[in-house]
């Protein structure tokens, strides 16, 4: 997942990754962390996300916190992350 992202975002972290899954079918998941800057402004997200594959289909969810810093955006992710 890194190398496909770094040109776009090269602060990308994965924090965690591990096979899973979902509905019996295996997946793959990962807690990342990044930043997107404009001319207006710089903003940090986390967020978790789970590919996997059925016949002719590709899914991929993702849900994630952002925040105008990466301790910002971490602090609402674990937020949510509890609920």
């Amino acid at each position: 997942m890194k190398n496909m992202s770094e040109p776009k975002f090269p602060d990308i972290k994965v924090r965690e990754r591990q096979l899973v899954k979902v509905d019996n079918r295996p997946a793959k998941f990962a807690v990342t962390e990044m930043s997107y800057g404009t001319v207006a402004a710089t903003v940090s997200f986390v967020s978790m996300q789970f590919v996997t594959a059925t016949p002719g289909l590709f899914w991929h969810f993702i849900c994630g916190s952002g925040g105008a810093n990466s301790a910002i955006a971490t602090r609402i992710f674990e937020q949510h992350d509890r609920h």
